[in-house]
């Protein structure tokens, strides 16, 4: 029988959007796994948002007085606290939070805040014991048509000398126009190249927007119902709403510009440290290089949320997770780097010195690579590591799992989280001949061999 999910939240022109999209990106991480998925909200939000209509509605008051029973109930609305979660204890097998403003109590089993800086002691007294707390941007939620064309969106940045193209988008409402707000900058600024505007699902600036730009020297084209990753894809610089498209233009690293739409975007404003025009303005004139930051914002947090939910275990019955691996690990994996036992069945087998592993490292986490850790209780015990080939568009995996791990069945859970990161491409591997342990491990995770040299085996997944 396929597993249920319930998403709970709402969204209309003075809401907005993001609680919305965040769920309905899990919600399609879901399906895609086979599961349910159901959407409690009201006509309005249905309105508002017309691609949700592929999910079933749920009248609130309805759920609320009929709970219906499920594997999971996903709530995602600023209005609702403990009290409104602890009703579906008896009918919801786990319940999920997904929030960001850490300001009220939570009886939840799952606890999302894809916040960037977000620390899980931020909601340490408002959460159960046993909360499982995901907090920062390694969790953000995005479509993974985002993630597909992370890696070549980076190569495009640092090959971009000049702006040529600007995407102004406010959000899925705007209420206030704040898109004309952004033009008037960009025309202040003097930029005279082409600019992308976004308006919502039911904007009533239309005709304002319209009007405005008619006066403007530049190119202009306005989109309804864009089509996000293609925009931001083509984009050179962003001027937008410090919402949740904010991580969809990191992910793609498009230098961007905040304005602060909401109440609850200071947070975000305060992470990017932007305080005045200046910025902006410095920005368009200034050289294109010295603006870029394609950020360390991968995109795959519904892909561990995943990995979590469907969490596997070793032969010892370790819980085994993983983690984005990030500057801290530095000398962590500088260590397990001069285990002789790990340089057997490497390339290079001799141990590199600390200097040339503090540029390799860092590299790696500035490239489009997926860079994890292997988790086991809480500890880490192993590195998963996809770096993406632009000559066949396909991920390159390496991965090895320390010695005092290996052999009880941790390499096929590694290998199956590496398919889940790879977003649907193609991934590769090599296994040298002599590495029998890596080899079931590989057949056990349903990788097949497509080649075979003096040295070892290609594999394909």
């Amino acid at each position: 029988m396929k597993k249920l999910a319930i998403f709970r939240f709402e969204a209309s022109p003075t809401i907005g959007a993001g609680h919305a999209i965040r769920s309905f990106v899990l919600a399609y991480a879901l399906v895609e796994e086979g599961w349910v998925c159901r959407v409690v909200t009201t006509l309005t939000t249905y309105d508002f948002i017309p691609k949700l209509d592929r999910f079933e509605r749920i009248d609130p008051d309805n759920f609320y007085q009929n709970p219906l029973p499920c594997d999971l109930l996903v709530v995602d609305n600023y209005e609702l606290d403990h009290v409104y979660e602890k009703h579906f204890r008896p009918t919801a097998k786990k319940i999920m939070v997904i929030d960001d403003l850490a300001n009220r109590h939570h009886d939840s089993d799952i606890l999302l805040d894809q916040t960037y800086g977000r620390d899980a002691a931020d909601y340490k007294n408002l959460v159960p014991q046993h909360c499982k707390i995901l907090a920062g941007s390694d969790y953000v939620l995005l479509r993974k048509e985002f993630v597909e064309l992370r890696p070549k969106a980076i190569e495009k940045r640092r090959n971009t000398a000049e702006i040529k193209r600007i995407l102004v988008s406010m959000g899925g409402s705007d209420s206030q126009n704040y898109t004309l707000k952004a033009l008037d900058m960009i025309k202040q600024s003097g930029f005279t190249g082409a600019i992308d505007i976004v308006l919502g699902f039911k904007s009533l600036n239309f005709e304002a927007v319209k009007d405005y730009i008619a006066s403007l020297p530049n190119e202009c084209v306005i989109h309804v119902n864009a089509d996000m990753p293609k925009l931001v894809y083509g984009a050179d610089l962003a001027v937008g709403a410090a919402g949740t498209s904010v991580w969809e233009r990191c992910c793609l690293g498009l230098p961007q510009y905040l304005l602060q739409t909401a109440d609850n975007q200071s947070v975000v404003i305060q992470q990017f440290a932007h305080s005045d025009f200046l910025t902006f303005y410095n920005c368009v004139n200034a050289d294109y290089q010295d603006n870029v930051d394609v950020g360390n914002i991968d995109g795959l947090g519904a892909f561990r949320l995943l990995c979590y939910l469907n969490t596997g275990y070793d032969k010892a019955n370790r819980l085994i997770t993983h983690a984005k691996v990030c500057k801290e690990d530095v000398d962590l994996i500088f260590r397990w780097q001069q285990n002789p036992e790990l340089r057997i069945f490497s390339f290079n087998q001799e141990s590199p010195a600390y200097e040339e592993h503090k540029k390799w490292f860092y590299e790696k986490l500035r490239s489009p690579s997926v860079f994890e850790k292997i988790i086991a209780d809480g500890i880490p015990c192993g590195i998963l590591r996809l770096d993406y080939c632009f000559e066949n568009n396909s991920w390159k995996l390496s991965w090895y799992i320390l010695p005092e791990f290996q052999r009880k069945g941790m390499g096929s859970i590694a290998l199956n989280f590496s398919k889940k990161l790879a977003v649907g491409k193609t991934v590769k591997a090599f296994v040298f001949k002599e590495n029998i342990a890596s080899q079931k491990a590989m057949k056990k995770a349903d990788f097949n061999v497509i080649s075979e040299d003096q040295n070892g085996f290609h594999y394909e997944y």
